[in-house]
């Protein structure tokens, strides 16, 4: 994608005003829909860009820059928790994994134009690295390629299973795991924690999404892990 003439222009100038940022969070790839903030540049008030509402939200990312080796980077993106809008989501949405991430960039001046951004970042969230009653932290893959054209259409993340794994629900009758919209076949009993630490009981179960995990609950048998370990890997 090239720079856009007016926004080269713009950045140009001693006084080239406000950059703001935009974020798309796309995860109707995984079943959910998509979610527009923007951290909250223009006073803590709601911006409009190319005909969408972007809602103020506390949001920090880093590492978003590209080493002079070459190599891809990781970066992460911390949302504010305190009113909780993403726990529901996160619960329905496997944690958001393998979601897209569109970051844009632009002047203040130039939001009224839907065209005038720079170079738009494609991104997809390769898995939760934290979780507090403050803020919520992904980290991000690097993309595919800048044209948004991934192949195959599967999600490819060598570290991570896109699996969506068993709940405990509290409050059935009586508690149990709930199995609805779950594709990860694992039904032991045997528990452990994200960290993969053998857990007490059935509601501390929750699996780390990592080969590590799967081979606590399978051993080293064919394991229905959906991620890739191999690739990328030097032979």
């Amino acid at each position: 994608m090239t720079l856009n003439a007016t926004i080269a222009s713009q950045a140009q100038k001693s006084a080239a005003g406000d950059l703001i940022e935009l974020f798309i969070i796309d995860a109707t790839v995984i079943g959910g829909s998509v979610l527009r903030y923007t951290p909250g540049t223009l006073n803590g008030a709601a911006v409009t860009h190319d005909s969408h509402t972007y809602l103020p939200m506390p949001i920090e990312t880093s590492g978003f820059s590209w080493s002079s080796a070459g190599s891809p980077p990781q970066p992460t993106m911390r949302v504010s928790n305190i009113n909780q809008t993403f726990v529901s989501i996160l619960i329905q949405q496997d944690d958001l994994v393998g979601t897209k991430v569109i970051r844009l960039r632009t002047f203040r001046a130039q939001l009224s134009d839907g065209d005038g951004i720079f170079p738009k970042e494609i991104w997809r969230i390769e898995r939760k690295s934290a979780q507090t009653k403050e803020y919520i932290e992904w980290q991000l893959a690097a993309p595919f390629d800048q044209a948004d054209v991934q192949i195959p259409k599967r999600q490819v993340l060598r570290d991570t299973c896109t699996h969506t794994y068993r709940r405990w629900d509290a409050d059935a009758t009586p508690p149990a795991f709930d199995y609805s919209g779950v594709s990860c076949p694992y039904t032991g009993t045997s528990y452990f924690t994200p960290s993969g630490v053998i857990a007490s009981s059935a509601q501390d179960d929750a699996c780390g999404k990592r080969l590590r995990d799967c081979r606590l609950r399978y051993g080293n048998d064919a394991l229905p892990i959906r991620a890739f370990p191999g690739v990328a890997r030097i032979r």
